[in-house]
């Protein structure tokens, strides 16, 4: 008797569930916005405490670490890595821009749109 009640009760909740779900209006995801496009960037700063942070492509730090090219190397990626191309391309503020000398690929994070939000306000690149 037990188990009737169990398997009655976890099937209406499982119906109630169904309905819920059936009768709600969907919002479209649009699965075409691209991503960054063009020239990858990564972009370093320091913080007041001496430590510093970076974005690239693959990510952004949300920890700092002691040098610069440390913070660098966990955000530009290996395709970038194996290329050599990165060269520093210019300073902003606090902020330090380097061209990777490859392309974005489409799931890459936006170095520089991520570095907008941190305080980077240059019209270049």
């Amino acid at each position: 008797m037990k188990t009737k009640r169990s398997f009655f009760a976890a099937a209406t909740l499982m119906a109630a569930a169904f309905l819920c779900f059936a009768f709600t209006t969907n919002e479209k995801v649009n699965m075409v916005d691209e991503g960054p496009s063009g020239t990858a960037y990564a972009v370093t700063w320091q913080n007041s405490s001496g430590y510093w942070f970076a974005v690239g492509p693959v990510q952004a730090l949300w920890a700092g670490e002691q040098t610069e090219e440390k913070a660098l190397d966990y955000v530009v990626g290996s395709k970038a890595k194996k290329a050599k191309k990165m060269k520093y391309k210019d300073s902003c503020g606090k902020f330090k821009v380097y061209n990777l000398g490859v392309d974005y690929e489409s799931y890459d994070t936006d170095a520089l749109k991520y570095a907008r939000k941190k305080g980077y306000d240059c019209n270049w690149p």
